[in-house]
This record gives structure tokens, sequence and C-alpha cells, in this order.
């Protein structure tokens, strides 16, 4: 939200040491329905009392970690900046080098936000304070970016630039927020299929500041796969494939990812591959949101052991983001009749194919929160800003917003730009709260037609500070 001109406030966190010997680092999170980001914080680089750092142990992030003293009035104090104002969570990682209970005391804005037990390893504290609030409104487009082909994916990095993916050319490309283009390189073994396969939905680590890991959804000879890969500058190495084998075809590939707002999970949306049988057939992971952990492994605590199967019966979804509450919403396209825009349920069926919106024969499965004609929307990308769900349409050529209500519903409908980009692929909000907006002419024959939007977001209160 660039409009307000006042910046996110620095709030002090400390941490108390009532003698924990070694803490590495604090990392700050984004809240759930706002910019989609992760920051480590060093210990060695905060006000340090009674401790020094060191490195003669492994496991430390940075250049190493703080040893304390174990008497009273050891602590560390962090200033932490946050890109957008707001909620945000903050992790403490720590760890302690004897077999001692030595609790720690965690202060957050001069109030205790909890102690350590002697069998826990993790503390989270939300710090209070309000960020851009009312309905966001959008207000003034300008062009970041234009001859770009069919930009799919759009994910932030910690500076506030994009990593974009380019769905015919199996390109991923850096945006700065003014608008400067550099490209990372072309996702190996990538195949597009003359419809609706190719490069698709783009994830960036939430540990991104150590691990620099980026996360890239795609069309191979074997199928659609989730390949990882770590940007180091302006190039990416170490490609590893982390789930293959996902039913593919010339339509209904789906490809959203998406972290969980702890960061501990990523979500992938995948499409029925034109076969509607897929949805329902547990034995494949096609029509389906899948939920993994950052290395590939499946999650021990998935409604399906051993699967990566989070919610089923799904034709093609093709957007997916999370609420202030923390609750997964999903747009999907439909067949003939009615488009969706679902909250997710875990081990929920959604129907297809039997199940088409609100028709057909949906007994015992989940029923969407909205539905549109297939002609007036198509919806592929999906946000969340201040609990307002954000959808860009392709058949639509609009984009709708609405407001997620007291008893989950979807209300207060409102439509912008209608006809006035073409068709709208992916929608999302960055640091600044703003969102960036891609076209998608991929209909027309012709390649390198379409551009990125920025949508400035006008906040009826402005941005605030702190507290």
């Amino acid at each position: 939200m660039r409009s307000s001109g006042l910046a996110p406030g620095i709030p002090r966190r400390r941490l108390a040491v009532g003698a924990v010997t070694v803490a590495t680092a604090l990392s700050l999170l984004a809240a759930p329905g706002t910019a989609h980001a992760l920051a480590d914080v060093q210990s060695e680089a905060a006000t340090i009392s009674r401790g020094v750092v060191e490195s003669n142990h492994a496991g430390f992030t940075g250049s190493g970690f703080v040893n304390y003293d174990n008497v009273t009035g050891g602590y560390i104090e962090y200033a932490v900046s946050a890109a957008q104002a707001g909620p945000h969570t903050l992790v403490f990682r720590y760890a302690n080098g004897t077999t001692i209970d030595r609790p720690l005391s965690v202060t957050v804005d001069g109030a205790t936000a909890g102690n350590l037990s002697p069998v826990s390893n993790e503390i989270t504290a939300t710090p209070g304070g309000t960020g851009p609030v009312g309905v966001p409104n959008p207000g003034a487009v300008t062009t970041l970016q234009t001859g770009t082909d069919v930009p799919w994916g759009v994910a932030f990095l910690p500076d506030g630039s994009a990593l974009v993916s380019e769905r015919e050319k199996f390109t991923l490309y850096r945006l700065s927020p003014d608008g400067k283009r550099t490209n990372v390189g072309k996702v190996p073994g990538a195949q597009g299929t003359n419809g609706e396969g190719g490069v698709l939905g783009v994830e960036v680590s939430p540990t991104f500041a150590t691990d620099g890991y980026v996360f890239i959804y795609h069309t191979a000879s074997g199928g659609n796969q989730l390949v990882r890969a770590k940007l180091s500058g302006n190039a990416l190495s170490g490609w590893t494939t982390l789930l293959g084998g996902v039913p593919k075809n010339r339509y209904h590939n789906g490809g959203r990812l998406r972290f969980s707002p702890d960061g501990k999970h990523l979500f992938i949306s995948t499409g029925d591959a034109q076969n509607g049988n897929n949805a329902q057939n547990m034995n494949n992971n096609a029509g389906k949101i899948l939920r993994i952990n950052p290395d590939g492994s499946i999650p021990s605590d998935n409604p399906f052991p051993g699967k990566a199967i989070w919610s089923y019966g799904h034709r093609n979804v093709q957007g997916l983001d999370f609420d202030s509450k923390g609750r997964l919403w999903a747009s999907e396209f439909g067949n003939s009749s009615q488009d969706e825009v679902n909250l997710i349920q875990r081990g929920g069926n959604f129907g297809w194919p039997a199940c088409e919106g609100t028709s057909g024969s949906c007994g015992g499965t989940v029923a969407p929160k909205k539905t549109w004609s297939t002609s007036s929307a198509s919806p592929s990308g999906l946000t969340v800003i201040n609990d307002h769900v954000f959808v860009a349409t392709t058949a639509g050529q609009r984009i709708y917003r609405l407001r997620i209500d007291g008893n989950s519903n979807l209300v207060e409908q409102q439509i912008y730009f209608q006809g006035s980009y073409g068709r709208l692929r992916t929608v999302e909000v960055d640091h600044d709260g703003d969102i960036w907006l891609t076209t998608s002419t991929d209909k027309d024959g012709t390649a390198g037609n379409d551009r990125l939007l920025h949508v400035d977001i006008v906040y009826p209160a402005g941005r605030q500070l702190f507290t």
C-alpha cells in the first residue's frame, strides 16, 4: 500500500536468559491473509547482554551462535522491522547445551509472552499491533512488465522482488517493483501440452534467507511434478524432484503452490487431467489438493496415511490462499455450468465428477462457498487480504472481491477491471499490501504479449504503526 507514506514500526523483542546456553536466530513470519514472507534475524547481530558469539558447535544459522553465562541479566534484544504492519508471528530457535532444565523467558513489547517448559523446543509469540485495516480497495493500475508470455506463478522474495514463471517458455525471471526483469533460468525437463501444461506455480521457501530454496510445479515427460532449486544471486541450481508422476493432459493440470502460514507444509493444487474419475481415485494425486513437508515427505498427520492427499473431488484448482484464521481457500474451474470457491476441509470430498458446484449428485460432499456460471468466471489465481478473497478470472476477464463473514460465507461481491485487461490469470499480494496481477492471452496464438500489472490497494484507515 503505497499511498499512506508510513513505514511499519520497529518493535523490540527480548529473550531473557535464565540460562539457555545457545541461542541461534529469530524468524519473523507474515500473518495469514497478508503478504507471504519470512525473514531471519540472527542472534549475533542483536543486542547481547552477558553472552558471546561463538561458532564451535554445528547446527547454527548465520555466522555463529550466542553462548550465554548462566546468570541473571543475560539476554538478547532484537529490533524487528516487518515488511508490512500488522500482527506477525515470531519463532525463536535456540538450543540448550546441557541436560539441566533452564527455562527461557520470552518478552514481547515489554510483556512476558511465555516460558519454555523442560520438554519444549519452540515457543511462538504474536505481538499486537494493527496493519492496513478495513476493506482493501483496488485503486490505480500501472504496468510492471510487458512482452511476457503467460506469466503463471508469482512469488515474492524477501527483497520485495518477485519470481515469475512463464508457462509456455519454461522460464523463470526476477521482477523488481520498478519493473526491472532479470532472467534466472529455464526449468530443466519442462514440457508444454499445447494447452494448460508447462511451468506453473512458484513458491519461495519460508526460510529462504537461510536455504535459498524455491519450489516450482511443472509438466514433464512423466507427468506433472514439484521440483526444488536453490536461487543464488540470479542463478538456479541443485534441481531436485520432490513429488512426481501426477497425471497430466492437455488441460486440467492445476498447479498452484502455497505454504501454510506457519511455513511447515506446502500445499499443491492438481487437476483431474481431463479424467473425472481421477478426482475420486485415492491411488493417484490428480484432482486433489496435496499437502507435503518442504523436503517432499508426507506429513504424519495427513488425513490419509502415507498419502499426500489433503482433499479430493476437485476438477481443476488453480488458486490457493489462507485467511486470518489459517483456513485454506481454493478457486476451481467448473465444467460447463458452475465455477467454485471452496473453503477446504481436511480430508474433504468436494464432489467432482458427480457434483459440479451445487448441481448433480452432491450428497455427502463439501458444498462450495461461492459459485458463478463458467462464462462469467473460470477462476484461476486467488489471494486473501484482510479476509477479503480476490479471484482472478480468465473467461470472466475480471477480478472478484468477496468478504469472508463471521459464518465463513463469502458476501458483498464486488467486480473490478471487467474487460479492461483481457483474461486474468494470477493475483498475488506483495509485501506492501498491493496486488500484482498477470494477464493470460494464451488463446490468441501470439506469444509474448502478456503483461504483469501493479494494483495499488487503498485501505480506508491507511497504514498503521505497531503499538
